[in-house]
């Protein structure tokens, strides 16, 4: 994974070519120096690679987790001189705080800077890996067990103890026991807040580990962003028939300084870790393509990596791989302190803003019944969700960005690029850094599961999946531990599990695994799960993959045979469309017309829509 730093001077990569970054024309384009040509040029910034040399990408899921608490260690000590000038008494006084030389500060934040990647900061270690599994089995097993039921509970028995328990196992299994050494560096392998959670209580771990102090304050752009799900008042129709199907849900991501919508994901399915990572990725990265394949002609310059996240304290924002995801690229992930509401009022107050707008179109809901009075949201329905899409884009871009904001008295577009680039009295921030592999980034947001590789492929969630990349890894072993199966890393994408992405740790890159059997339609992991609770229901417990599918295409045929009759059969139909693309890649500007941008003229006002 490449960043881009935007400084002058940097190598960067365009349409093949090799330049160096000059200066920034506007949050699309910049100036560039043609290395082969002698030339300056305007590049598109959605299109630049990085080609300074920097460390490979790492997937989190590869990653020692002891080796990982120690990056973050490092990251949180030498963040003060990231984003401040960096004077050599500073310097000196973090080396002193941190207990270590100020040549390690120098080359700590070295690191850092050359690859803008948290995981440059992992120690490097000699020899076995650390944590590594050298102990019989068996007796790896019983420390294991002994750990999760005597070391990691409420009664927190001290490490002696629970050593003790591990030694009387042993003996009654004829089993050489352990050192006690052996165990604390066990014990050490387990993430503190994971230690703390269990032996403590979850409250104690997040005051513990969990930055909540102060109120946001935003300095300049992308310093605090704030993100959160709504449920939005509009109905909704399907694709096909144009029937009402419900109401959806929105994520969005919030710029405090700037008031600008940094991006948004819409979907039919609750809110969740997958559409919170999709969101914050939209939000990182340029609009260009995805613009492009919705046909919608405005700009969205604003993208770039954050410093600091604040989300709510629901579930999904407090799932590991989003944190650690976070963290990797050096965005500190905030939650917001129970009972306080005022830190999430700069995008709920947007939240209520985005209502409004809303309920001028055919099918809103309002806020209440009292609102809505004798209108029929289901019956006024007209829009669907693709359609939705492209409304609210207009909206934000043509309309919200443009018009002065009551607070900053600016409108928020002028306040990011004033901020960016400066004024004749100010100079600007410059450049946000810019993620270049935008697939590989969406990628780390995805759930994972760990699974060795077998003849035919590796099997996960009952369904088979196979490619020739796999066959150098069919029965590795662990290095040096000839009786183990070595465990790799795989990816799926929720939405679409015909496709899994198998983490090739030895050249650091994901390849594309499709179904062994590619007759097999693809399907979302909400339909796989919903099969299988049919097949229970019917008493099948011992069914194999081709009884899934069959099954599948038997219970689609009932759905669509029903699809007039039921709001939630039809919702079943659109999330099973909108799921099917998850794969293929975006398209190309030239392969969109004019006459594919759908009129959003034809949707009228509230005020002018008749109610009979």
């Amino acid at each position: 994974m490449k960043i881009v730093h935007f400084k002058r001077g940097e190598l960067i990569r365009f349409q093949n070519q090799d330049y160096t970054f000059d200066s920034a024309v506007d949050g699309q384009k910049i100036v560039a120096f043609n290395l082969s040509k002698m030339t300056r040029e305007i590049l598109n910034i959605s299109e630049i690679q990085c080609l300074k040399a920097g460390e490979k990408n790492t997937d989190l899921a590869a990653v020692d987790p002891r080796d990982w608490e120690t990056a973050k260690k490092r990251y949180d000590i030498i963040r003060p001189l990231i984003y401040s000038q960096k004077e050599k008494a500073l310097y000196r006084k973090i080396a002193k705080e941190a207990k270590v030389h100020v040549a390690t500060i120098y080359q700590w934040l070295g690191k850092f800077t050359k690859s803008g990647l948290v995981t440059s900061l992992l120690p490097e270690r000699r020899g076995p890996k650390e944590g590594s599994i050298r102990l019989d089995q068996e007796i790896e097993n019983i420390i294991k067990q002994a750990i999760e039921e005597h070391y990691l509970t409420i009664q927190r028995k001290s490490i002696t103890k629970v050593h003790e328990e591990i030694v009387l196992q042993c003996r009654n299994k004829r089993l050489v026991p352990p050192h006690l050494n052996t165990l604390r560096k066990r014990i050490r392998f387990i993430p503190e807040y994971a230690r703390t959670k269990k032996r403590e209580g979850w409250r104690e771990a997040e005051q513990e580990f969990t930055e909540n102090q102060g109120t946001i304050c935003a300095e300049f752009p992308l310093s605090a962003v704030q993100i959160d799900h709504t449920l939005l008042d509009i109905v909704l129709v399907d694709d096909v028939s144009r029937m009402p199907i419900g109401r959806p849900w929105i994520t969005l991501a919030f710029d405090v300084y700037s008031r600008v919508v940094l991006g948004f994901y819409i979907s039919f399915d609750p809110p969740g870790t997958l559409s919170t990572g999709l969101c914050i990725a939209r939000a990182c990265l340029t609009k260009e393509k995805w613009l492009m394949r919705l046909g919608v002609s405005l700009e969205w310059p604003y993208w770039g990596l954050p410093m600091v996240i604040h989300a709510d304290n629901a579930k999904e924002f407090r799932g590991a791989v989003l944190r650690d995801t976070c963290k990797k690229y050096g965005i500190e992930l905030h939650w917001r302190p129970v009972a306080k509401p005022n830190w999430g009022g700069h995008i709920e107050r947007y939240m209520k803003v985005l209502a409004d707008e809303l309920k001028s179109l055919p099918g809103a809901t309002f806020s209440n019944p009292v609102q809505r009075g004798n209108y029929d949201s289901d019956k006024k329905a007209a829009m669907n969700i693709s359609e939705l899409e492209k409304y609210l884009i207009t909206y934000v871009c043509g309309n919200y960005h443009q018009k002065i904001h009551s607070t900053i008295q600016k409108a928020p577009d002028l306040q990011w690029k004033e901020s960016i680039f400066g004024t004749p009295s100010t100079p600007g921030f410059g450049l946000p850094r810019l993620i270049t592999d935008e697939e590989g980034f969406r990628m780390e947001f995805l759930p994972k599961e760990d699974r060795t590789i077998n003849e035919y492929g590796v099997r996960i969630d009952g369904i088979h999946y196979f490619a020739d990349v796999l066959r150098p890894f069919v029965n590795s072993r662990l290095p040096g531990k000839y009786r183990m199966r070595r465990k790799f890393i795989f990816r799926k994408d929720p939405r679409d599990i015909s496709v899994v992405y198998f983490w090739d740790d030895d050249n650091k890159v994901h390849h594309s695994i499709p179904y062994r059997n590619t007759a097999h339609p693809p399907i979302s992991l909400w339909e796989l799960n919903a099969t299988k609770r049919h097949l229970k229901e019917r008493s099948l417990e011992n069914y194999d993959e081709a009884t899934i599918f069959s099954t599948i295409t038997q219970l689609r045929s009932i759905v669509e045979a029903s699809i007039k009759k039921t709001r939630s059969t039809r919702r079943q139909i659109q999330r099973k469309s909108m799921h099917q693309n998850v794969h293929l890649p975006l398209k190309d500007k030239s392969d969109f017309s004019q006459d594919s941008e759908e009129d959003l003229s034809k949707f009228k006002p509230f005020s002018q829509i008749e109610v009979k």
